[in-house]
């Protein structure tokens, strides 16, 4: 069973804005992806058991084995596919981010970090600039917000990944400049030798936001452009919350305010194709 649904994540999927033709061809992609996540995630299972479990979903995605109660979404998702004329890639490429996950893979550099979300998020833009026929030209920009939305959701679950299941998205040598190590994570409150490093990794992330501030300029499906107007708004109003609070004293989240101004931004700056505004400092 899945651990949370499309209604509990960070940013929208499949929202309103989206064409409702296409809404089960999104729901269909973001089931397979849950699924896989959830793989990944399980505590009770083995690296070894994961990966084969992550097999078996390819393994039906390709078309190579029949479905099973368990590789359902698989399925669905193939006919999808199918229909959509969309690459298996854009579903398989998460598969090898998961499988990464499972082994408890550690990032030792910023590059490391950047090549794992090229697997474990920059396929879910493209997945949606190709279900909407954009140009290619527009990947580019879908990649680094991607990427920040999933740093942004990996910070706000630091110390529960570090204590759960063992696991940091944070670069090494971001923690060994500072002389510390994982385990500082799983203190009960920021100290002064961690602050640096998430300061660094939220400037980081500031960063390709920014660079992700051209994407609705060449974008041409209005309702996309403005979900990702919205997505954006949402990411740079989560930045802001991190770099407010202490992610280890207590789970830094979206407001329900953020949500309606993001909607709001979204609808209104999503209407013309125009750069999305960066704050000044």
């Amino acid at each position: 069973m899945a651990t949370k649904t499309h209604k509990d994540e960070n940013f929208p999927v499949a929202s309103a804005l989206i064409a409702k033709k296409l809404r089960p061809h999104v729901m269909a992609y973001y089931g397979f992806a849950r699924t896989a996540d959830d793989i990944a995630d399980n505590p009770s299972l083995s690296a070894s058991e994961k990966i084969s479990m992550l097999d078996e979903l390819e393994a039906v995605l390709r078309g190579k084995t029949p479905a099973d109660a368990k590789t359902k979404c698989a399925e669905k998702l193939k006919e999808s596919l199918e229909i959509t004329g969309i690459d298996p890639s854009r579903a398989t490429d998460l598969l090898t981010a998961f499988r990464m996950d499972a082994k408890g893979e550690t990032y030792h550099t910023w590059v490391d970090l950047m090549n794992y979300c090229k697997y474990s998020a920059a396929p879910v833009g493209r997945y949606l600039l190709d279900l909407h026929k954009e140009s290619t030209a527009t990947y580019w920009p879908s990649d680094m917000l991607c990427s920040a939305l999933q740093i942004l959701n990996h910070l706000q679950d630091c110390q529960k990944d570090w204590l759960e299941m063992h696991r940091a998205y944070i670069p090494l040598i971001f923690m060994e400049n500072q002389g510390i190590n994982y385990d500082e994570l799983a203190k009960s409150n920021m100290t002064e030798k961690l602050q640096p490093v998430i300061t660094l990794m939220l400037q980081q992330t500031e960063g390709l936001l920014t660079e992700a501030s051209t994407l609705p300029l060449i974008t041409f499906n209005r309702g996309l452009r403005m979900e990702i107007v919205t997505i954006h708004t949402l990411a740079r109003r989560l930045l802001y919350r991190l770099q407010k609070q202490d992610l280890l004293a207590s789970h830094v989240d979206l407001r329900k305010t953020d949500w309606i101004m993001a909607f709001w931004t979204g609808i209104m700056r999503g209407i013309c194709r125009k750069q999305l505004m960066i704050p000044q400092k």
